[in-house]
């Protein structure tokens, strides 16, 4: 199971996750549909008609720490079966450096924003964090502006 590789590496690296309760999983599913109509279970995010279109990064994973910054941040991956909440972006990217690539969201408690690393490295963004996406494509790999 991938979020049990996830919770090893955090405790690997010394990193404190907590687990989001059934409850506060299902609520933020809610938050996620009313927010940006979209059903995390029910089929690639990518797939629908009114999906942003996303930034191809292979390191996008390692960039939406960045986005995160010092605010935390809850990660799941597809399936949304378990939601592990982290203290800020240094955390979530010291965690994600420790694991082999897997497809994943990250968003805020009150689900005002909402991004996704896909398989095929692309990073999509809803909400607050759309504009933050659009401009990925301006960064070099380096985190400096190549205009």
């Amino acid at each position: 199971m991938q979020e049990q590789l996830v919770i090893s590496a955090a405790e690997a690296v010394g990193v404190d996750v907590r687990v989001l309760a059934q409850d506060e999983r299902g609520e933020l599913f809610f938050q996620l549909e009313r927010n940006f109509n979209i059903k995390i279970n029910s089929r690639p995010l990518w797939d629908s008609n009114d999906s942003p279109d996303g930034v191809f990064r292979r390191d996008g994973w390692r960039v939406i720490p960045m986005f995160v910054g010092m605010k935390m941040c809850l990660v799941f991956l597809p399936r949304m079966k378990t939601i592990l909440e982290f203290i800020d972006g240094a955390s979530l990217l010291r965690v994600l450096e420790e694991c082999p690539a897997f497809e994943f969201y990250v968003c805020d408690k009150s689900a005002s924003y909402l991004l996704w690393y896909n398989e095929h490295d692309f990073v999509i963004g809803w909400g607050a964090a759309k504009p933050w996406v659009d401009n990925l494509k301006f960064w070099s790999h380096d985190g400096r502006t190549s205009q």
